[in-house]
Formats: structure tokens, sequence, C-alpha cells
């Protein structure tokens, strides 16, 4: 599928385009991602591929979910995305939504994306030491569909 230009974007959202120089594992190709959010859907928003426009991620910031949720991440996976301090992070959950009789939202903690918000570059990071946090943790709500 073509990617949108950044003329179509205009400059606010070109401004905003987060680049994943690794792409996402499993969307190689899909490198330039924005943040979309409506009032309605927060504390969720969307990660929206530029480049695969029929790719967009449910995601949320992790500390929504997990409160305490912390990982390790070496220097050059840090280095990958400008180095930034954890300050200048943010880290989402890529989301998995069932509905049906309740609405059940699978958070994947094993593979967070981490944010330099400051460069604008991002990455997605795959956990191999987190022994204490399961593949998918299951977030149920009792929204009736």
């Amino acid at each position: 599928m073509p990617s949108t230009s950044e003329t179509e974007l205009g400059a606010e959202v070109f401004e905003k385009i987060l680049n994943f120089p690794f792409g996402i594992p499993g969307f190689p190709s899909a490198h330039r991602f924005i943040l979309t959010q409506t009032e309605k859907e927060r504390p969720f928003a969307w990660l929206r591929s530029i480049d695969q426009e029929s790719t967009a991620f449910a995601v949320v910031e992790a500390y929504r979910l997990v409160p305490d949720y912390s990982i390790d991440i070496s220097d050059d996976e840090l280095a990958e995305i400008g180095s930034p301090t954890p300050q200048e992070c943010a880290i989402l959950l890529i989301l998995r939504i069932e509905v049906g009789e309740t609405v059940k939202i699978y958070a994947n903690l094993r593979a967070p994306v981490v944010l330099n918000m400051t460069r604008r570059m991002a990455r997605q990071i795959i956990l191999s030491d987190a022994d204490h946090y399961s593949e998918s943790t299951l977030f149920e709500f009792g929204v009736k569909k």
C-alpha cells in the first residue's frame, strides 16, 4: 500500500511523527508512525503507521495499567533511539482487544514500545528477562457490547 505523503499530513502532524529505525517486529517496512487519541478513547491511543496505512496498534502508557512496571533496557538499545534520559522516555504497551460478553484487553508486557519523546524516535523492545511478567496480561472491563 502506498505511504501517505508528508504534504498530505500537514506540518503539524509531520512534527509529531515517531520514527522507528528498525520498524516493529512483523512490520519491518513500517518506520513512521503517529499517535492519535480522542477524548473518548483516553487513556488508550492508536499508534498508526504512515508507511502502511492499514497498520495500527491500540496502545496505552504502561504505568496506566501497571503502575510498578519497570524494564531494563541496554545502552545499545537506547542508543538506537538517541540515548534518551528517563525523563525523555515514554513506555507504551501494545494491546489486543477482544469484544464478547465483556471487553477484554490483553497488554503485551514482554514487548513494550520505548519512545524518545524529545527526538521522536521509538523502538519495540523484546524483553528476554521479563520472568516476572506474563507474555500477555489480561485486563477485563465489565462493558457489555
